[in-house]
């Protein structure tokens, strides 16, 4: 009862402080995540996920708002999909859009005299990603604490996670699918190892949605029904039949809105390893590189990797559970090093980690449980450095502007490797002078 008294703390701490940044969703918003919340509107409103209703609204604003003239067209929005009968439906997966079901009443309360829904959309929706973000956070305590006996170990791995990772900088006002994915992602987790695994079997549920969020879960789902074959064999067909029943769910929705067995944005990727350089360039890529590498970013996981040298040799129960968690998050990172588009597109450091970063964060619960002085200072500065990169992405548009200026960086790869233009940087100089 204790750990759940800390965990909800955590929860309203966490929102307290990603409540007051605005760049995040101002600019966040307008990318992929735009249609999601108008997405589950229709549902809720209409029983569909078409969005044409949405085509007098966009009129109204687009004359002050040039930006939005472009939206709903279906030959200059990448986010909209046309179907078969010329419906105009979001491209990206339907979870982030039911994920906002439950929240949107409490969401639109603060933007009630908010008219026009496309204008409410752009401040709604930063406010649903805030409390994603603050949940995922009381979850993260709650699994820290069920893998550690020190309460010490748990807290600073939640800070940590907290305020010096890319749940920061991404996910307080970023609205992304791997901003809900890191939710259920830990939720799964949570029930995983609850009471001994006595309920590991619904974690099928948090998980399976978890991939109809984001389809790079598919390496979680995979990895923890093993662990449950191999650890919990018990309760294996529970689990197998939970998660195909909200699996097949899916499928049915799938067939029925596009005639795929998935949504076209989850089906297959052209040139996905088309070679071991590209593989080699997208691991180096992801992880050192100075515009994208996770350990330029985020420097304190470097220790991560001490972390699970420790857990490899460690003989006590948590060893397979942390072993679990550090094989999804290297899996996850070499599956990623084989997508053509490793940087992922606008983004602001490592972006493709977020939906992960809890897991990364757990790895260094054993040097927080027995780390020396020395480390321990180390891993300080680490983690200020940390926390100076994530505001960088909360308070300076130049930092967000860097992915077009002074080239769009899809179409200048060589950008992501100029150590003397660093996205964190950006901006600074103008500080200087």
């Amino acid at each position: 009862m204790r750990s759940l008294f800390i965990a909800v703390a955590f929860t309203l701490l966490a929102f307290a402080v990603y409540f007051p940044w605005s760049i995040p969703g101002e600019i966040m918003t307008r990318s992929d995540n735009f249609w999601y919340v108008p997405t589950a509107w229709s549902i809720m409103g209409d029983g569909n996920i078409e969005l044409s209703e949405y085509e007098q609204e966009l009129k109204a604003l687009t004359s002050e708002n040039p930006f939005l003239g472009e939206y709903l067209n279906p030959d200059s929005d990448y986010r909209i999909y046309t179907l078969a009968n010329d419906g105009l439906v979001n491209h990206y997966t339907i979870g982030n859009a039911l994920a906002a079901i439950p929240l949107l009443p409490f969401a639109e309360i603060r933007y009630r005299n908010v008219e026009n829904r496309i204008w409410k959309n752009l401040l709604v929706t930063p406010l649903i990603a805030k409390i994603y973000a603050a949940f995922t956070v009381g979850l993260f305590f709650l699994l820290a604490r069920s893998l550690t006996q020190s309460l010490f170990a748990a807290v600073i791995a939640t800070i940590v996670f907290a305020v010096s990772t890319p749940h920061f900088g991404c996910h307080a006002g970023g609205y992304w699918s791997h901003n809900t994915g890191a939710f259920f992602l830990l939720l799964g987790l949570v029930l995983l190892t609850a009471g001994g695994g006595r309920v590991a079997w619904l974690s099928a549920i948090p998980l399976t949605f978890s991939l109809v969020v984001r389809p790079d879960m598919i390496i979680a789902v995979g990895l923890v029904t093993i662990y449950i074959f191999g650890k919990h064999r018990e309760q294996f067909w529970r689990f197998a039949t939970a998660g195909a029943l909200l699996g097949g769910l899916y499928i049915i929705h799938c067939q029925w809105i596009y005639g795929t067995w998935t949504q076209p944005y989850q089906g297959p990727v052209e040139d996905v390893g088309a070679s071991v350089a590209q593989f080699c360039n997208g691991l180096a890529g992801l992880t050192v590189s100075p515009n994208r590498g996770l350990l330029v970013f985020c420097p304190i996981l470097l220790f991560a990797f001490i972390g699970m040298g420790i857990t490899w040799v460690q003989t006590d129960d948590r060893r397979s559970t942390l072993l679990l968690i550090g094989s999804i998050a290297i899996l996850h990172l070499l599956f990623n090093a084989l997508w053509p588009v490793w940087w992922a597109g606008w983004s602001y450091g490592p972006r493709l980690f977020a939906g992960v970063m809890g897991l990364w964060v757990l790895m260094l619960l054993p040097l927080f449980e027995s780390a020396r002085r020395p480390v321990w200072m180390l891993m300080g500065v680490c983690f200020l450095f940390g926390v100076f990169v994530q505001v960088r992405s909360l308070t300076s548009r130049d930092v967000h502007a860097w992915n077009s200026v002074p080239a769009d960086i899809n179409e200048d790869l060589e950008r992501l490797w100029d150590w003397s233009d660093m996205q964190i940087f950006r901006g600074m100089e103008t500080w200087s002078k």
